[in-house]
């Protein structure tokens, strides 16, 4: 089998089936796999999508290792199958369609998914071979022959098209399969799923993963590594705080609609649109921050309400009294004021919090008014 090799990636084969599906029907009556009875050419169009994709997962994408190995329709029961190897073009195509009807096996279950293409493509980069599995909405209907089930053409593919995409690495997976008790390899299957938010995990039991997406965790882990990034390029620390706010303020309304927050459509923009208005356009964006400092974090996930929380709210310890209010009061409504030798707490409230306080706490009035 020949193989192309003018850009990072060699590839080995390629294939996009496709599932037709009603949305909003769970019946298999409602619903077809579009199964392709030959390879794709290998040309630059397969190459450009994969780059394309891999792209796409490195801006943001969760990871995991596999659950196990014998679970019916699943990615890794149908790998471990082949052995994760492939002699011949047969070979190629018969596990790409077996992964289509596994994976139609689990969309069907999902009222809200909806059709799509299935590039499904094994290649090799870097001395090792991947798998990479994509679910491109059916509307892109520029980049792919409908009856031919080829790539026409992959530029006006954009970072919205993938609503579904997973990359393996084979070998890593094979040392899993074959030391399933003592595996302490890096986790070897990363995924995206886009965009629909009522669309949560069938990716997740398709591979299956061993980690399922873990919201406390993930909460805290975004928030510690954005807030980094923030005081590492925020120098007025004001705008810091102010920014921390927003990307607290928006996970907080993903967790209040039980809806998963997405890091790099909804967190990233927002430091973005801030470093912009700080003029800090030439410094590195957080997702190129993460790509260029090997930084993971799950992509996906619903925040958890006692993390945000714990992090929205401040208590400031004054010795015999304390202060709280939410993180992005400081700076604001709350300060640090100095009068000669001497340092205070600066509370800002409003007029009729005033009249009650007061009304209450006749001492707290100013020495000069007592």
């Amino acid at each position: 089998m020949s193989t192309i090799t003018e850009h990072s990636v060699t590839i080995q084969a390629g294939v996009i089936h496709g599932i037709i599906k009603t949305r909003f029907s769970t019946d298999i009556d409602d619903s077809t796999v579009l199964i392709r009875d030959r390879l794709h050419t290998k040309n630059e169009q397969v190459e450009e999508f994969v780059e394309y994709a891999e792209g796409v997962l490195a801006k943001g994408s969760n990871r995991s290792i596999s659950l196990g190995f014998i679970a019916d329709h699943s990615l890794s029961k149908i790998l471990a199958t082949q052995n994760f190897s492939f002699s011949s073009d047969e070979d190629y195509l018969k596990v790409s369609q077996e992964l289509t009807h596994g994976l139609f096996h689990f969309v069907i279950q999902k009222s809200a998914t909806t059709s799509g293409h299935i590039p499904i493509i094994f290649y090799k980069k870097n001395g090792r071979d991947y798998l990479l599995l994509s679910l491109i909405s059916l509307s892109v209907h520029r980049s792919i022959n409908g009856e031919t089930g080829e790539f026409i053409n992959t530029n006006v593919l954009d970072y919205d098209a993938v609503k579904v995409g997973l990359s393996v690495d084979l070998r890593a997976m094979r040392e899993h399969y074959e030391n399933p008790n003592n595996y302490q390899g890096s986790s070897y299957v990363r995924w995206i799923e886009r965009r629909n938010r009522k669309l949560p995990d069938y990716v997740q039991g398709f591979i299956p993963v061993a980690q399922h997406i873990d919201d406390k965790k993930s909460t805290e882990d975004v928030i510690k590594k954005t807030s980094k990034f923030i005081d590492e390029t925020f120098h007025n620390p004001l705008q810091a705080a102010e920014v921390k706010a927003r990307i607290l303020g928006e996970m907080q309304r993903c967790s209040d609609n039980k809806e998963p927050v997405d890091v790099m459509e909804d967190i990233a923009p927002i430091i973005d649109a801030a470093m912009k208005t700080a003029g800090l356009e030439d410094c590195l964006s957080f997702t190129d921050y993460c790509i260029a400092n090997h930084i993971e974090v799950n992509n996906s996930f619903i925040p958890d309400e006692s993390v945000l929380k714990r992090n929205q709210r401040v208590k400031l310890d004054l010795g015999s009294t304390s202060i709280q209010g939410n993180m992005g009061d400081l700076g604001r409504e709350i300060q640090i004021d100095k009068v000669g030798e001497q340092h205070y707490i600066k509370a800002e409230i409003d007029k009729e919090s005033a009249v009650r306080l007061l009304d209450r706490y006749p001492q707290l009035k100013p020495q000069t008014e007592q």
